[in-house]
């Protein structure tokens, strides 16, 4: 069994916009909680800059640790956990599913070289559908933060600390999807990369394959299938 799940949600992610996936998750009879990122609670500057964020994430995660446990983390949420693993010396999970996991940056270079030359008190509105965003806007100094992140993990050469699924769609707007499956597979790094395919996603909004953690970008059959081939590999760690 996988002990306890901590879901880790991503980047102006909502914590109730990972409540459907805790709930089924319990519904099988399985422990779940939905940790709070850094800059998501009460205090945004949190995540003001990449040392100070994954102190704020240790502080979160131990508080949740208190036993067997699991992690499933989308975005963002597998990014500070990779780092997260790498730095802190505490209990490792038995295994890890990571969701459309924010290692490999669509146009990392070009957008930090943007980001760089704004002022960190300009902001962008977010286009994360309303009901499963934190805040309306995101600060630069928030996309930096996860830029930096991104480019710390890519110099990692290590293999993955853990027993690792990793699923992401091969259209995601901010993932680089056959780039992060090719260059984990050059490091022998033991992470399962699979390109999770949701044909019937035509039509809606842009970043509609970002979101590989919420039933409505799916369909019904396929949320629960892809629910099993979740719980099936922590199961099997």
């Amino acid at each position: 069994m996988p002990g306890k799940i901590i879901i880790i949600h991503g980047l102006n992610n909502n914590m109730e916009a990972f409540f459907p996936l805790r709930d089924k998750l319990r519904s099988l009879g399985l422990e779940a909680e939905v940790l709070c990122l850094p800059g998501h609670g009460s205090d945004r500057k949190e995540a003001l800059n990449y040392e100070t964020a994954l102190e704020y994430f240790d502080q979160n995660i131990r508080k949740l640790i208190n036993g067997p446990y699991s992690v499933i983390a989308f975005s963002q949420g597998g990014l500070y956990m990779q780092l997260w693993l790498e730095k802190f010396q505490a209990p490792m999970p038995q295994a890890q599913v990571l969701l459309a996991p924010a290692l490999f940056i669509r146009h990392l270079g070009k957008l930090s070289v943007i980001m760089s030359k704004l002022p960190s008190f300009a902001f962008i509105l977010s286009p994360m559908p309303l009901r499963l965003r934190r805040y309306s806007y995101l600060n630069i100094w928030e996309y930096r933060t996860l830029f930096n992140k991104a480019k710390v993990f890519q110099k990692i050469t290590t293999p993955m600390k853990v027993p690792t699924m990793i699923l992401v769609d091969p259209k995601d707007e901010l993932v680089e999807a056959q780039k992060m499956k090719a260059e984990l597979e050059k490091r022998s790094s033991g992470a399962q990369v699979e390109l999770y395919e949701r044909p019937y996603l035509k039509g809606r909004r842009p970043g509609k394959y970002h979101i590989l953690f919420h039933p409505d970008y799916f369909k019904p059959d396929d949320w629960d299938k892809f629910i099993s081939k979740i719980v099936d590999f922590l199961k099997d760690r």
